[in-house]
């Protein structure tokens, strides 16, 4: 399976959750698995490059940096060790912000925001 059909996969079971399809923790845990997973399969295949601009991604792997976003949804579904599940979607909001930032995709109003978390 390719990386983004892996991605397409993932977060449909993600949307899922929202119909309340598999809502089990055990699901909530495989997903975040596979979206961790995922994340490594996007650093080791580099599909992103920390000198490259918005214009330098190909099209089809833009959805990718909806990873964080991803996970940070499923942590907010797990109820065990709730302080923690909610710092660590902290930590995966903030690193989608910073991703956007890098790509020059928030407003000066939301850039100022962002330093101040």
């Amino acid at each position: 399976m390719s990386i983004v059909e892996a991605f397409f996969t993932l977060e449909g079971q993600v949307a899922g959750y929202n119909d309340y399809i598999d809502c089990t923790p055990e699901s909530f845990k495989k997903t975040l698995e596979s979206l961790e997973n995922l994340v490594g399969r996007v650093q080791q295949e580099a599909v992103f490059s920390k000198n490259e601009s918005l214009k330098d991604i190909d099209t089809n792997h833009m959805k990718l940096l909806l990873i964080p976003c991803l996970e940070a949804d499923v942590l907010y579904r797990m109820m065990d060790d709730r302080p923690e599940r909610v710092r660590q979607c902290h930590v995966y909001y903030l690193e989608f912000l910073k991703l956007m930032k890098h790509y020059n995709l928030l407003e000066e109003g939301q850039q100022k925001k962002l330093k101040d978390f």
